[in-house]
């Protein structure tokens, strides 16, 4: 196995193309294609030649990766790692020569192929990186290999190989969204309409929520004369990013500094209330990152801590049509609706108590066992005068979540105000254990259980309230009204 690979072509280019530095050579940057080494000279590794623009972290962990390969030159681990480190702050010339090293001295490395590929995409070689996905597919069985194979030679009009690359990512992995949606792309291209609407209507009905497919299929229904549903369906406009899950990219992109360390310090302000220092440093990272959904999240915080409660929704919308099947961007959208629809009234906007109702759906259907979301959901159909759908969404909130003593305080109060005492009572006697001295839940589940018929049950939580609230007529009248009852039920059950 290992003579065919060397003669490969792919391999022929990288003894012959490696273009690093060798020991003793002049300076550090990156360097163009030449004569490089072969594997057994003794190699060190390239450094850039300014590492102005990084954080601090991230220059500690490209000297340390440089570092290893100097101590190790002939070791493929150490020219990946470094490789990948470099890939991830974007040097991708310096990345390139490294993973070229790599591959040098281990052939079968298909992930370095792989990565090798994505920075030649990057820097607009197509012809190496279609060389180069095909050497990582004869290694490994990796779905995106295939299918970024597959785009790649979409763009360039080579639809039979195009489609046959994703068919192969499909075979691999029969439900991959971007392989699905790829194939489909291409076969309405050829004129096969009713084909792609046969893929993206089993496509969506596993992934409902995929907005970038939706768009497609509507594209697919209007070829096939279905237009009264295709207009339904491109009238949200262009959708959200595609779906793509690329295990070997993430974690190469995991390796980046300097913005995390940034967004994590942004957020601690944001959380410590230093909103607008926190919002300056969140813009700046939105400027570096403009896709990164965390950042749009926590930018949206701080806006609305300062007020500017549309462009926080703005973010939001911008958010969710990056990755349109994240709960959490739904949620805060429900929130952010749910709040603007009271903004300045005595009554909340009808119009915006459905949006943020939509939202709220949208959370719970993307996420069902995501407490939060139907307590959101809950708020909302309350607002919109649905008591009854509204009390479910609590209590749903609380069986998923016993530990959070408010849901349960307020899926037991939405019950008892449809007098569903007895549904109440686990629940409030759920929020007693876990906050014993709330007055108003010690309250609450006094009255559920005495409208349960559990009058004798009733009496030691009134008592404890009034231990806490001594004074408060409230307490005292449903006292008086609990001693009445017990003794009117003691006088009915005596014999006649």
């Amino acid at each position: 196995m290992s003579s065919r690979i060397q003669r490969t072509s792919a391999c022929r280019a990288l003894v012959l193309g490696v273009g690093l530095l060798v020991a003793g050579g002049c300076g550090g940057g990156e360097v163009g294609p030449g004569s490089g080494p072969a594997p057994q000279e003794r190699v060190s590794a390239p450094r850039p030649e300014s590492f102005e623009g990084l954080d601090p972290k991230a220059v500690e962990l490209i000297q340390a990766a440089a570092e290893a390969v100097d101590g190790e030159p002939a070791d493929a681990a150490v020219w990946g790692q470094l490789a990948q480190v470099y890939h991830a702050h974007r040097r991708f010339g310096l990345a390139a020569d490294c993973y070229r090293q790599a591959l040098v001295r281990d052939p079968q490395d298909a992930r370095s192929w792989y990565l090798l590929s994505r920075v030649e995409d990057q820097l607009g070689e197509t012809d190496a990186a279609l060389e180069h996905l095909r050497e990582c597919a004869r290694y490994e069985d990796y779905p995106p290999a295939h299918w970024r194979l597959g785009y790649l030679l979409l763009a360039r009009g080579e639809l039979d190989s195009a489609e046959e690359a994703m068919r192969e990512a499909m075979a691999q992995a029969p439900h991959d969204a971007a392989a699905v949606v790829g194939l489909a792309r291409i076969v309405l291209q050829q004129g096969r309409a009713s084909d792609a609407v046969t893929l993206l209507e089993e496509h969506l009905r596993r992934v409902p929520r995929d907005a970038h497919a939706k768009v497609l299929f509507g594209t697919a229904l209007r070829e096939v004369g279905r237009g009264e549903e295709a207009a339904r369906l491109l009238a949200g406009g262009e959708g959200g990013a595609p779906i793509q899950s690329d295990p070997w990219e993430q974690s190469m992109l995991s390796l980046r500094q300097g913005f995390r360390t940034d967004f994590l310090r942004a957020v601690r302000w944001l959380d410590a209330g230093e909103v607008d220092r926190a919002v300056v440093a969140l813009e700046q990272l939105l400027a570096r990152s403009p896709d990164d959904v965390l950042v749009l999240i926590n930018l949206h915080r701080g806006y609305r801590m300062q007020g500017k409660l549309n462009e926080a929704i703005e973010l939001l919308a911008r958010a969710r049509r990056i990755e349109p099947l994240r709960d959490v961007v739904h949620l805060h959208l429900a929130g952010a609706f749910w709040e603007q629809a009271w903004l300045g009234r005595e009554e909340p906007d009808v119009s915006l108590l459905g949006l943020a109702l939509q939202s709220a759906r949208e959370a719970c259907e993307l996420s069902p066992t995501y407490a939060a979301a139907h307590a959101m959901h809950g708020d909302v159909l309350e607002d919109l005068g649905r008591p009854e759908a509204a009390a479910e969404a609590f209590a749903q909130a609380a069986r998923l979540d016993s530990t959070s003593a408010p849901w349960q305080l307020r899926a037991g109060h939405a019950l008892c105000e449809l007098n569903r005492w007895a549904d109440a009572v686990p629940l409030l006697e759920q929020h007693g254990r876990l906050e014993p001295d709330s007055v108003k839940g010690l309250f609450l589940l006094s009255a559920a259980l005495a409208n349960s018929g559990r009058l004798e049950e009733a009496t030691a939580p009134l008592e404890r309230a009034r231990q806490l609230s001594p004074k408060d007529p409230v307490l005292l009248d449903a006292i008086a009204d609990l001693e009445h009852r017990k003794a009117q039920g003691a006088v009915e059950g005596q014999p006649q």
